[in-house]
C-alpha cells in the first residue's frame, strides 16, 4: 500500500471513530445568544445584560452496550457527591476490552464492575489511571494499575461515575470516554449531569471587617435563608469565637423565614484569631448553618524579628549578636522587667541575653518613630564550642494584654 494511501486510510478511520461519538451523544441545543435591554433613566441610559439560560440536558443516548449513555443524576447539596451508575451488557459472545478511558475534569472517580471483578479510573498518581482492586481472604484492599478492563461474552456490569460538587450551583456536567475492541461499539461517550444545591443561603456570603486594633470593637449583619425548607428554625448556637457575641431573630414574610444574625467582635481579640465561625444548628435535616468571618487584628505588640531568627554561622572567637525590637501600638509604656533562655543546646554561660529601654526606634513598616521600645540582646560568646546553638527566649513584659513573649533561635558555631 503506497504512503498515499496510508494516510487516507488514517483519516477515514479517525472521521469514523469522531462519527461514532457524534451518533450516540449528540451536541446540546446551542446557548441563546445574550440579550440586552435598554431603559432611560432621566438623561442616562442604563444597559442590562441578561445571563444567558444553561443548555438544557437531556437524558438518553444509548447503544448496544449501554441502555442509556445520558443521565441526569440528579441534585445533590452543599458538600455531597454525586453518583450515578450506567448498567452495560457485551452483547456479543466474544471477550472484549474497555481501555483508553479519558474523563473530564470533573469526573472525581469512575468504578467499573464486572462479575466479581472490580476496576477504579482515579487521578492517582496521574489522572485517568485505571486499577484492578480485590480483597484478600484477610480483607486487605490490593491494587494493580492496569490498563484495560475485561468483559466477557454476554457479561454484564455497570460504570459508577462520581463527581465532588463542593458547594457548587447549579448544572455541573462530566463526561466519560473510552475505546473498546468490539468492532461494532469501538468508541463509547458517558455524560452526566448534578444539579449543585445549597441547604441555606447566607447574605453577604463573605464577611471582612477589615484591619482592627485588638482593642476595637466591630458590628456586623448577615441574614439566613432556606430555599429547601421555607419557613425553617434554628434550634440553637452551636458555637462562636472567642470575644464574639451573637443575636439572632426570626422574620417571616409570606411564609418564607429570614433569621437576622447581629454579631460584635471585640474587643480584646487575638491578634492570631483573625475572624472566626458562627454556626448554628437547624430544623432543616438537622443540618447546621455557618456563618464566616475575617479580620485582620493589630495586635498590642510588635516584634521585629517576630518569633524566630537563626544566627546563620558563627564564627569560633568571634561570636555574633542578634537584636530584637518590642514596641506597643498605642502610647503604653512597655517594659521588660525580666527575661530568660530555656532549652538551650549549649552550657548556659555561652548565651548571655540583655534588655534595654529605647526611645528613638522607628517602626519598620510604618516609619514612624517609637518612643516605648524595649531591645533584646542575643549573644552568643566567642567562647563558645562547636555545635548547634538553639534555644528559646521567654520575655517578661508589663503589658496587661501580652505579659510574655517567646521567641526561638538557632545557629551553628564553626
Amino acid at each position: 500500500m503506497s504512503s498515499t494511501h496510508r494516510l487516507s486510510h488514517a483519516f477515514l478511520s479517525l472521521t469514523g471513530f469522531a462519527g461514532l461519538l457524534a451518533a450516540q451523544n449528540p451536541p446540546p441545543p446551542p446557548t441563546p445568544p445574550v440579550e440586552t435591554h435598554q431603559a432611560i433613566q432621566g438623561t442616562e441610559v442604563v444597559r442590562e445584560t441578561l445571563k444567558p439560560q444553561e443548555p438544557v440536558f437531556t437524558e438518553g443516548g444509548g447503544n448496544s452496550w449501554f441502555p442509556k449513555t445520558r443521565k441526569d443524576l440528579g441534585t445533590y447539596f452543599d458538600e455531597e457527591e454525586a453518583i450515578g451508575v450506567f448498567p452495560f451488557h457485551n452483547p456479543s459472545k466474544e471477550e472484549h476490552k474497555l481501555n483508553n478511558f479519558l474523563a473530564s475534569c470533573q469526573c472525581s472517580k469512575a468504578v467499573l464492575r464486572v462479575g466479581d471483578r472490580v476496576y477504579e479510573l482515579t487521578t492517582d498518581p496521574a489522572p485517568n489511571s485505571l486499577y484492578r482492586v480485590w480483597r484478600t481472604k484477610e480483607g486487605a484492599e490490593n491494587r494493580e494499575r492496569v490498563l484495560y478492563a475485561t468483559v466477557g461474552p454476554e457479561e454484564s456490569g455497570t460504570v459508577e461515575v462520581h463527581m465532588k460538587m463542593q458547594g457548587f450551583q447549579g448544572g455541573k456536567d462530566a463526561h466519560l470516554d473510552f475505546q473498546t475492541t468490539d468492532p461494532k461499539e469501538p468508541a463509547m461517550k458517558l455524560s452526566w449531569r448534578a444539579t449543585g444545591a445549597v441547604y441555606f443561603t447566607v447574605e453577604p456570603p463573605d464577611i471582612h471587617l477589615n484591619e482592627m486594633s485588638w482593642q476595637d470593637k466591630r458590628e456586623f449583619t448577615c441574614r439566613i435563608t432556606s430555599g429547601l425548607q421555607p419557613n425553617f428554625d434554628i434550634t440553637a448556637l452551636e458555637s462562636k469565637p472567642d470575644k464574639c457575641e451573637v443575636r439572632y431573630e426570626k422574620q417571616v414574610v409570606d411564609g418564607k423565614a429570614t433569621w437576622v444574625v447581629s454579631a460584635t467582635y471585640g474587643p480584646g481579640v487575638d491578634e492570631r484569631a483573625g475572624g472566626g465561625e458562627i454556626r448554628f444548628k437547624t430544623n432543616v435535616k438537622d443540618k447546621s448553618v455557618s456563618v464566616r468571618f475575617s479580620a485582620l487584628v493589630r495586635g498590642p505588640l510588635k516584634m521585629n524579628p517576630s518569633g524566630f531568627f537563626s544566627l546563620g554561622a558563627i564564627k569560633q572567637g568571634v561570636g555574633a549578636t542578634q537584636t530584637v525590637h518590642l514596641w506597643p501600638t498605642d502610647d503604653f509604656d512597655l517594659q521588660a522587667p525580666s527575661v530568660e533562655v530555656k532549652d538551650l543546646s549549649v552550657k548556659p554561660e555561652f548565651v548571655v541575653v540583655r534588655t534595654s529601654k529605647v526611645t528613638d526606634f522607628v517602626d519598620p513598616e510604618t516609619k514612624q518613630p517609637v518612643k516605648n521600645a524595649v531591645r533584646v540582646e542575643v549573644i552568643v560568646s566567642p567562647d563558645a564550642p562547636r555545635a548547634v546553638v538553639r534555644g528559646k527566649v521567654v520575655i517578661q513584659l508589663n503589658h496587661p494584654a501580652a505579659p510574655t513573649k517567646e521567641l526561638m533561635f538557632n545557629g551553628f558555631v564553626r
